[in-house]
């Protein structure tokens, strides 16, 4: 008859490994949180950034016209 092979045993985990990782996990989950709760404003609405026009060329009322709408020369 052939011997059977013993079945592997694991070692037992050391408890500061087991400590590490749960300090681990906990952290992980704290910065989480933290991201999650300064991502959401406060009151439940969304607010687009204020948009402000572009600055005024000195001694004019209006702002300079943008490549787009100025007419290509022929």
């Amino acid at each position: 008859m052939a011997a059977r092979p013993e079945p592997a045993r694991e070692q037992p985990r050391d408890p500061r490994s087991r400590l590490l990782t749960a300090l681990v996990l906990i952290a992980a989950a704290a910065v989480a949180v933290v991201m999650v709760i300064t991502a959401i404003p406060s009151g439940g609405e969304t607010r687009l950034p204020e948009v402000t026009p572009p600055p005024t060329v000195a001694g004019t009322s209006r702002p300079p016209s943008s490549p787009a709408t100025t007419p290509a020369p022929r």
